[in-house]
């Protein structure tokens, strides 16, 4: 019984798969001897046994050259300092921005619309840096301060406000690809907080 199994027995195949290709099989043996072959070069210190594709390789092309007109190019001239422009309507002018603004408004007949109140001003300003109205008690203590400064104070707390970083922070988050999930990691999703609180924080 012994004999007859040992008679009827096939040779083993290179290829055994179901689908044995003939041509798939030879590929896969020339690619075999190619592989010896630049190991055994590399091993030896030549270069015979290296990827053709690196010596055919074309050289990368030049850099085109910068002419004189492109350095006129906004990107490629240095800041200058333009000279401030002369208004008629100086009294509305109280930053050097106020000029640029307000002689382009006058080339076209045009002068600044009037000037908003205090509780819009506040309202504005909130609504920018927080993303909420100003409450009733902000309201009255904005308009019982008569300092100068008052509306930059107004500004300086509402910068300090956590609130702020609530509002602009989420950018940042956006920016960096930010995700509460993390899909490869599922059993770490409890510390996804901390990113928001740094977030926060840093603003």
């Amino acid at each position: 019984m012994t004999a007859r199994s040992s008679s009827t027995a096939q040779p083993i195949k290179a290829c055994s798969s179901k689908k044995s290709r003939p041509g798939r099989c030879r590929r896969r043996k020339r690619k075999t001897r190619w592989a010896t072959h630049r190991w055994r070069s590399f091993a030896a210190g030549s270069t015979a046994g290296r990827c053709r594709k690196t010596s055919t390789r074309r050289p990368p092309r030049p850099a085109p050259p910068v002419t004189d007109e492109d350095r006129k190019f906004w990107a490629f001239r240095p800041p200058v300092t333009p000279p401030v422009p002369q208004v008629q309507a100086r009294h509305l002018v109280r930053t050097p921005i106020d000029s640029f603004v307000l002689a382009r408004l006058e080339a076209k007949g045009l002068t600044f619309s009037a000037e908003a109140s205090r509780t819009t001003l506040l309202r504005r300003v909130s609504l920018d840096l927080v993303g909420l109205p100003p409450a009733p008690a902000e309201i009255e203590a904005f308009l019982a301060d008569a300092s100068p400064d008052a509306y930059e104070r107004q500004i300086d707390r509402l910068l300090e406000s956590p609130h702020y970083g609530e509002r602009w922070g989420r950018h940042w988050l956006d920016v960096a690809g930010y995700t509460d999930r993390r899909i490869s990691r599922p059993t770490r999703r409890g510390t996804c907080w901390s990113s928001t609180i740094g977030a926060i924080a840093t603003m």
